[in-house]
């Protein structure tokens, strides 16, 4: 079944790994590794990749930490947002957050353990880690000087859920 869904061509590691398993289905194994605080040496590599469909990412560079990439449409973000990332950051040591290139942030240093309480606190705030890595809909950049005048070109951030709906 495969083989023709892929024109005959071997799927790569990534590629098989999707096969097998969705992502978006992958939720209540990162609940049971972060419960049971599995070390990452016992986590198969394919779970681990899967977590980033949640924002999930664990970097080598930090053995048994994870990054928590989180999704800022347009890079937008009300106050209530801004200081609930703040908290979440500072429960885990850190004082600082990264802005990506797509006006996303980025948590660093983040314990397995951990990670279900920031999801939580984060979709109470209204922010979304939901797909911000593999297969997802990149951010568009926004600006605050895109006019909404009748006159200019429309602002993005308008088209934006919608495009993400039809793709």
């Amino acid at each position: 079944m495969l083989s023709s869904r892929t024109g005959g061509n071997d799927l790569n590691k990534l590629e098989s790994m999707k096969a097998a398993k969705d992502g978006l289905d992958s939720y209540a194994d990162l609940l049971r590794h972060a419960r049971d605080d599995t070390p990452i040496a016992r986590i198969p590599e394919d779970e681990l990749q899967r977590m980033k469909w949640f924002g999930v990412f664990h970097r080598p560079q930090t053995p048994g930490l994870f990054m928590v990439r989180l999704r800022i449409s347009g890079g937008r973000l009300e106050s209530d947002q801004l200081r609930a990332i703040a908290n979440v950051a500072r429960m885990n040591g850190f004082d600082s957050a990264d802005i990506t290139t797509r006006q996303n942030i980025q948590l660093r240093g983040m314990p397995l353990r951990a990670i279900p309480a920031v999801l939580d606190r984060l979709g109470e705030a209204g922010v979304s880690t939901l797909q911000t890595g593999l297969d997802n809909v990149r951010e568009s950049a926004d600006s605050r000087r895109a006019s909404p005048m009748a006159t200019s070109a429309p602002c993005p951030s308008r088209y934006r859920m919608s495009q993400a709906m039809t793709i």
